[in-house]
C-alpha cells in the first residue's frame, strides 16, 4: 500500500473464511451480442467527481485536491445578509475572501457552484431568522440582488444554488443557522409555495443579468422518504410544492444531500429514513435521485437535471481505520451511483471540515485512503461514459463503462460475501480501490471492497440462463400486499392531470357494476381509478390514476425475446377513437424521455351512463411492449407507468384492473 493507510485483514480479505459462489462469465464476438449504451453528451465539467471545500482555499486541502481529476467546486458561498445589510445598500468588499475563492477554483480547473443564502434582517419574513424566508415585498429586492451579482460575476460563475437545505422548518434550527429554514410543518407541501413565489421572481432576473446561468433549487435535506417511511412528515414534498406552485418554469436543476451512515463494520453503512443500507440498495443516493426524478415526472419537469451538492458517509462512534476503509469502498460506489443516474455533479462533503470523519484529508491535511479513492476514481473515469448497471449474481453488483480503449466495470459485492467471477479471458487490468494493481486474471474474487476490471474494447456479457431468468421487476402480482402508507410494496401509486383519479389494491370480488370474480387475480389486484364516481355533471375527476415502478432491464442476447407483459380488465362508460376519451395507456421513461408504449380503450361512440363495457368481454387482456424493438431498453434503468385516465368531461367513468406485471424471455 505504499504510504497509504493498510486496509484491515478483515473477513473480506482472508482466504480461509471465504464463502465462495462460482459465476461463470461467457465471452461472445461484438456479431453476437451487442451492448445498449446510455452514454450521453458529457455535461459541463464532464464528470460528477466534485468536492466541497467549505472554503477553497489552501487551509481546506486546495494542493492535495489540485492532484486530482476535480471537475466540481463548492464551498464559495454569498451571503446577501452580508453584502446588503442594509437595502440597496451593497457592500461587495465583503466577498474579497470570495474572488479569491472563485480564482482557487479555476487554477484547480473546477466549474464552482455558488451556494446563495441568509436574509438581511430587513428582508426577513420570520423577523429574527437569517435562514428563513424572504417577506413577500422584499422578493423584488431580492430579485434586484441577484441581477447584480450574477451580472458582476457571469464571467466566473455559471451556477447559482439558492439556499441551502430549505425544507427544514424554522422550529428546528437556530435562527441563524447556515441551513434552512422555509419549511411549514403545518403546510402539506412543507412551505414549498412560498420557495416557488421567491424562485418565480428571482429567476427572470438571473437570466437577464446572464443568460447561460443555471438556477438550482437550494440543496434540498430530503429528510426522509415520504411515500414509504415517514408517511406522516410532509417535509420532503417540499420539492413537489414548488412544482404544485408554478415553480417547475423557474429553475434549471435541482441540488439535493444525500448522507449514509456507518454501522460500526467494515463496509456496513444505512440510511434508515429512506430504507436503504449497502446491503440491500447501495447508497441512499440512488434511492434520493429515482425520488426527485419520480416527482419532477409527476409534474411535467423530467427535463431538469440533478446534483448532489452534499454527499459523504458519516460517523458517529468507532471511526477507525475499519470507518476508513469503507469511506474509500463508498466513495467508489456513490460515484458509480453519480453516473448511472445521471447526475450532473456529487460533491463530496468536504475536503476537510473536521466534522463527523466525512474528510477526504487528515488532521492536519494528509490524505485519508478516501482520498486516494477520490483520487483514482476520478482519474480512471475521467474519459468515462456510463453503459449500464451489471448485476451478474445476487449478491454482486457494479456498473459497466466504456472509453475509446476498453470497458471498465465497477464491482462489488452488495451482500458482504465473496464471489468469484470465472472470466474466458484474463483482463486488461484490475486495481482495487485506490489504485493498487491486483494481478489479472480469468478468476477473482469479489468482496466489500469495489474493484475496477479494464476489459478489452470486444467484452460482451452474456449471462447464463439461471441469471438471465432473474425477476428484475418486484411484486408484480402484487401479492406482497401493501405498505404502510397504503401503496403496493416497491411500486408507486401516483394520480395526476387536472384533478386525479383514485388508486388502490383490490383484495375482494368486485360487485359494481356487477359482481366480478376474476377480480383479484390472487389476493390482491391494482385499481386505477374508481368505481365509486357519478355518471353526472362534474361526477368524474378529469385527470389520471397509475401505479409505477422503476427497475432495470436486464440484458439478453440479439436475437433473443425481451417483453414486458402485463394483465388488464377495463370496465368504461366512455368511448371514442382518438386520445381525447377514457383509456388505458402504458409510459415506459428511460434516460429523461417518456414514450407512450401501449393503450387500450372503446372505440365506439354510443356512450351511455346506464351502459358499462367491460374490456375484454371475458377473462383478463394481456398487453404486451417489446423492450427491444423498435426502441432497445436492455441494460437500462426504466420506468413503467400504467395510467387510466378520465378526460374530456366530467360524466362517464373508467377504471382499469392491473395484474401480473412481468418481464418474458420466449420461455
Amino acid at each position: 500500500m505504499n504510504q497509504k493507510l493498510l486496509k484491515n485483514n478483515s473477513v473480506a480479505h482472508h482466504p480461509a473464511l471465504r464463502v465462495i459462489v462460482v459465476i461463470i462469465l461467457f465471452i461472445l464476438p461484438a456479431t453476437m451480442v451487442g451492448v445498449n449504451s446510455q452514454a450521453q453528451t458529457a455535461a459541463p465539467g464532464s464528470t460528477p467527481f466534485g468536492a466541497d471545500f467549505v472554503k477553497i482555499l489552501p487551509d481546506h486541502g486546495l494542493d492535495l485536491m489540485s492532484q486530482t481529476e476535480i471537475r466540481w467546486a463548492n464551498g464559495s458561498s454569498v451571503l446577501w445578509s452580508l453584502v446588503e445589510p442594509n437595502e440597496t445598500d451593497r457592500q461587495w468588499t465583503a466577498l474579497s475572501e470570495f474572488d479569491q475563492e472563485l480564482a482557487n477554483a479555476q487554477l484547480l480547473g473546477a466549474e464552482p457552484i455558488v451556494l446563495v443564502h441568509s436574509t438581511p434582517s430587513w428582508a426577513q419574513k420570520l423577523p429574527g431568522y437569517s435562514c428563513g424566508p424572504i417577506a413577500d415585498d422584499k422578493l423584488a429586492a431580492f430579485g434586484n440582488f441577484m441581477f447584480d451579482l450574477v451580472n458582476r460575476y457571469k464571467d466566473r460563475v455559471k451556477y447559482w444554488e439558492i439556499w441551502n437545505e430549505p425544507d427544514i422548518d424554522p422550529d428546528l434550527v437556530p435562527p441563524d443557522s447556515g441551513f434552512g429554514c422555509w419549511g411549514d410543518q403545518d403546510d402539506p407541501y412543507y412551505g414549498g409555495g412560498q420557495f416557488a413565489a421567491m424562485l418565480q421572481v428571482i429567476y427572470p432576473r438571473i437570466k437577464a443579468a446572464d443568460p447561460q446561468a443555471q438556477v438550482l433549487v437550494g440543496g434540498l435535506l430530503l429528510d426522509c422518504d415520504p411515500d414509504r417511511v415517514c408517511t406522516l412528515n410532509p417535509a420532503s414534498r417540499f420539492l413537489e410544492g414548488i412544482l404544485v406552485n408554478g415553480g417547475a418554469s423557474f429553475f434549471d436543476g435541482v441540488a439535493f444531500h444525500a448522507y449514509d451512515y456507518y454501522t460500526g463494520v467494515l463496509g456496513g453503512y444505512e440510511n434508515s429514513n429512506w430504507d436503504s443500507s449497502s446491503q440491500t440498495t447501495g447508497p441512499v443516493l440512488s434511492a434520493k435521485a429515482d425520488f426527485i426524478r419520480s416527482v419532477l415526472g409527476t409534474y411535467g419537469a423530467s427535463n431538469k437535471y440533478l446534483m448532489a451538492s452534499e454527499v459523504a458517509l458519516v460517523c458517529s462512534a468507532n471511526c477507525d481505520i475499519n470507518f476508513e476503509n469503507t469511506k474509500a469502498y463508498y466513495i467508489a460506489q456513490v460515484y458509480g451511483a453519480a453516473y448511472s443516474k445521471k447526475l450532473r455533479a456529487a460533491m463530496w462533503y468536504a475536503t476537510y471540515a473536521k466534522w463527523k470523519f466525512t474528510d477526504l484529508l487528515f488532521d492536519p491535511l494528509t490524505p485519508t485512503p478516501g482520498y486516494y479513492a477520490f483520487k483514482f476514481g476520478a482519474a480512471k473515469l475521467a474519459e468515462a461514459q456510463f453503459s449500464r448497471p451489471l448485476s451478474p449474481a445476487v449478491g454482486v453488483i457494479g456498473y459497466e463503462f466504456t472509453l475509446p480503449d476498453r470497458r471498465t466495470w465497477l464491482v462489488w459485492s452488495l451482500d458482504g460475501t465473496d464471489h468469484t467471477l470465472v472470466l474466458t479471458e484474463v483482463p486488461l487490468a484490475v486495481y482495487d480501490v485506490d489504485g493498487d494493481s491486483i494481478l489479472p486474471s480469468q478468476t477473482l474474487v469479489i468482496g466489500k471492497e469495489p474493484y475496477y476490471i479494464d476489459l478489452s474494447p470486444g467484452f460482451k456479457l452474456l449471462l447464463p440462463d439461471l441469471f438471465m431468468k432473474l425477476v428484475h421487476l418486484q411484486n408484480g402480482d402484487f401479492e406482497a400486499g401493501a405498505d404502510t402508507s397504503g401503496e403496493p410494496y416497491y411500486w408507486d401509486f401516483v394520480s395526476g392531470g387536472a384533478v386525479g383519479l383514485a388508486t388502490s389494491l383490490q383484495a375482494e370480488n368486485p360487485t359494481v357494476p356487477y359482481l366480478d370474480p376474476l377480480v383479484p387475480a390472487g389476493s390482491y389486484s391494482a385499481l386505477l381509478g374508481s368505481s365509486a364516481y357519478p355518471c353526472a355533471s362534474g361526477g368524474v375527476p378529469l385527470g389520471y390514476a397509475a401505479v409505477e415502478q422503476t427497475f432495470d432491464v436486464p440484458y439478453v442476447p440479439d436475437g433473443q425475446t425481451l417483453e414486458l407483459r402485463f394483465d388488464y380488465i377495463i370496465y368504461t362508460q366512455d368511448g371514442g377513437s382518438s386520445d381525447q376519451f377514457d383509456r388505458f395507456e402504458v409510459y415506459l421513461t428511460a434516460s429523461g424521455t417518456t414514450s407512450l408504449k401501449y393503450f387500450d380503450g372503446r372505440q365506439d361512440t354510443e356512450i351511455s351512463c346506464n351502459v358499462w363495457h367491460r374490456i375484454p368481454a371475458s377473462g383478463w387482456k394481456t398487453g404486451v411492449i417489446d423492450l427491444i424493438s423498435p426502441e432497445d431498453y436492455r441494460g437500462k434503468s426504466i420506468k413503467v407507468s400504467f395510467q387510466n385516465w378520465n378526460r374530456y368531461d366530467g360524466y362517464m367513468n373508467t377504471f382499469t384492473y392491473l395484474d401480473n406485471v412481468r418481464l418474458y424471455d420466449g420461455d
